[in-house]
């Protein structure tokens, strides 16, 4: 029985260094999350869990990881200068790994997060008559240059550039798809992680 060879992906895995360096530069970035919020508005609660559940279980990587998240996150929030558009779906507002006090954590700084002017959260509904693809981030920096980052529970995958149409394209329409965070979490108020 033969067996024929994996094909190589056309993408570059980055390590958390060149994703922190690279989103130092980024003057921009449109964001989709499907299955969880986005890390940059992630509580550390929240981004323990998520690492803990993608198999971090030595406590000192675990919390060098979630650092790290902290520290991106800190530098999209305040990095005032540049717009940021976030996408999730609503089933990444369930969070069945936290207790409901972690839950409503990561709501309230969801609710701070969307008082920034220069972020923009929308939920997209589990139901979305637009079929979704996996995670990824459109990255512009302020030379210019932009990149789309697939995300991996491991690190990022950097796609080929001839894909970036077809990326942005696709963004757009779940975005013009999708509400307000603000209006998601208004309905959701009072209902407690499902």
């Amino acid at each position: 029985m033969s067996s024929a060879a994996t094909p190589e992906l056309p993408q570059q895995l980055l390590d958390s260094q060149t994703c922190l360096s690279a989103d130092e530069r980024q003057a921009s970035i449109d964001a989709f999350s499907p299955a969880i919020v986005p890390g940059p508005l992630q509580t550390p609660a929240y981004a323990r869990a998520v690492l803990s559940a993608c198999g971090v279980t030595n406590p000192a990587t675990l919390e060098e990881a979630v650092q790290l998240r902290m520290g991106r996150g800190h530098h999209v929030r305040t990095d005032h200068g540049h717009p940021h558009r976030y996408l999730l779906t609503e089933q990444a507002l369930h969070t069945p790994w936290l207790g409901a006090q972690e839950v409503g954590e990561q709501r309230a700084f969801l609710r701070e997060c969307v008082q920034l002017l220069h972020l923009r959260v929308r939920v997209l509904p589990t139901f979305s008559p637009i079929p979704w693809t996996g995670a990824f981030a459109i990255l512009t920096y302020a030379e210019g240059e932009a990149s789309v980052n697939v995300e991996t529970p491991t690190g990022r995958l950097v796609a080929p550039q001839e894909m970036m149409p077809a990326y942005r394209a696709h963004f757009e329409a779940l975005f013009a798809a999708a509400q307000p965070l603000s209006r998601v979490l208004a309905a959701h108020e009072g209902t407690g992680p499902q």
